[in-house]
């Protein structure tokens, strides 16, 4: 089973977890205060990825729209230096990992669809 942490990223705060795909359920969340700076932001994420071992990827749920293919997050939010440069190879780069980035929004109806009150419909 691969061991993935999943990351809410926030406007004041950044709430994460270890993904458990056969329960499909949160252990060992947590919750850090979102910086206000680009520097402070990548080493949060690496203080949270540091608190795992052995990570197959991360998954985060953040603001703004995501483009796929570029892995830049366009328009603007309550954390304005997350956007208009590709971001996600950046991540890649220093958390020597997978990353998937998905809009907040979307992250709330897929879960929903996939296990919440959505499902089976």
């Amino acid at each position: 089973m691969q061991k993935l942490v999943s990351i809410d990223v926030g406007g004041t705060s950044i709430k994460y977890g270890l993904w458990d795909e056969n329960t499909k359920q949160l252990s060992d969340k947590g919750s850090i205060a979102t910086p206000d700076n680009i520097e402070d932001f990548y080493q949060v994420l690496q203080q949270i990825k540091d608190s795992f071992k052995d990570v197959d990827g991360i998954g985060m749920s953040i603001p703004g729209a995501v483009d796929q293919r570029t892995g830049v997050i366009g328009g603007i939010s309550a954390i304005p230096y997350i956007h208009n440069f590709p971001i996600q190879k950046e991540l890649e780069a220093r958390l020597e990992t997978k990353i998937t980035m998905e809009n907040d929004a979307n992250c709330v109806a897929l879960a929903e669809v996939s296990i919440g009150t959505a499902k089976d419909t």
